[in-house]
């Protein structure tokens, strides 16, 4: 453990469940000749309740839309519920996964939104190879650099990544083949490729690129995002091609991540996207966690524009149960469109497995 019109953005407003997919770890290998199976349960919930200073709503009333909320609300931030299995043998596996997700408190949304998250994949010397509803490489590489990632410091709800960060970071694609390596040449570089497949007549699929390294202590790494004018990629700005570049590492009790991303925009009338983004967390005690990010949006949509920060602190109260609270600005180029918010947040994660 995630299009308006291509992706999970928000539509009517329902309490609902969605099916999405999180990582599966590189499970430990087994015994030469050895026959491993696995079958896991898990859910999150995650929620918080918000004090919310947006201008664009108190301009005037009636006004704001389902994605623009202001005064106090409790809301889901992008809870959970999924089922993992895996056979493995001779340090080869094949597995599959399907995750429920409560997306913003939404049900249904037009484009490649889909209830049903769900992956199968098989994992050899080669790397690893699946097929389904999940995350292209480029989204994955952002999302790992947010602390606040599915929290209410979103700068597009309640769910997804924070300012700084481009909507390609967000939403969960359908026809997803990906294939990340292994480690090549044991020097610490991974390669990852995804073709975003179009099951329309037109077949002009996506394809992403990526090449990352692995230090000790830190790693970077660039993607390459090529975007068709059909828009298979979830939350697509249209027909063009994007470029990531990001790092992060770990000094001591402190934790770096940056990301820099160009979209160069290829449909008649819409400009060129620019995303900066960067972040750091300190782990003041074992228990306690202090995060700070701050980013900056450049797109040809006036209501997305503009730089914000973040700051907030994690309290892991229990294993698999962590508290929140945290502050969120973001100071929009539309005069009426600034945001603040203080949120006081919950996340429960649970689990049981079964293997022989």
């Amino acid at each position: 453990m995630g299009n308006l019109g291509n992706t999970c953005g928000p539509g009517p407003s329902r309490l609902v469940l969605l099916l999405i997919s999180g990582a599966l770890s590189g499970p430990a290998q087994a015994a030469a000749g050895a026959e491993q199976h696995e079958f896991a349960v898990f859910d999150q919930f995650r929620a918080s309740l918000n004090q919310i200073d947006d201008g664009y709503c108190s301009a005037e009333a009636g006004r704001c839309t389902d994605t623009d909320f202001d005064g106090l609300s409790f809301r889901n931030n992008a809870s959970s519920l999924g089922l993992r299995g895996r056979f493995e043998r001779e340090g080869r596996a094949a597995y599959l996964k399907l995750i429920l997700r409560a997306h913003n408190d939404e049900i249904f949304n037009s484009g490649n939104v889909q209830t049903i998250i769900y992956q199968a994949g098989l994992r050899g010397p080669w790397g690893d190879l699946s097929y389904g509803v999940g995350s292209t490489p480029y989204k994955l590489s952002g999302q790992r650099l947010d602390p606040f990632w599915d929290t209410s410091a979103s700068a597009r709800g309640f769910d997804g990544p924070g300012v700084g960060l481009s909507d390609l970071t967000w939403g969960f694609t359908k026809n997803l083949l990906s294939w990340h390596s292994a480690e090549l040449l044991g020097a610490g570089w991974r390669a990852e490729a995804a073709l975003i497949i179009d099951d329309g007549n037109e077949d002009r699929h996506d394809g992403n690129l990526g090449l990352k390294y692995q230090g000790a202590g830190w790693s970077a790494g660039l993607q390459y995002l090529a975007l068709s004018a059909v828009h298979p990629t979830a939350k697509s700005p249209g027909e063009g091609r994007w470029l990531r570049l990001w790092a992060s590492g770990a000094l001591g009790p402190l934790t770096l991540a940056a990301s820099a991303e160009q979209g160069r925009n290829e449909d008649p009338g819409r400009e060129d996207q620019r995303h900066r983004f960067v972040a750091v967390s300190w782990q003041a005690a074992p228990a306690w966690r202090w995060a700070l990010s701050l980013g900056r949006s450049a797109t040809d949509q006036p209501a997305l524009d503009g730089e914000g920060f973040n700051v907030g602190l994690f309290h892991q109260f229990l294993d698999g149960t962590e508290l929140h609270l945290l502050y969120s600005r973001i100071d929009r180029d539309r005069v009426d469109a600034d945001h603040g918010l203080i949120a006081l947040g919950v996340v429960h994660s649970f689990g049981w497995s079964v293997s022989r």
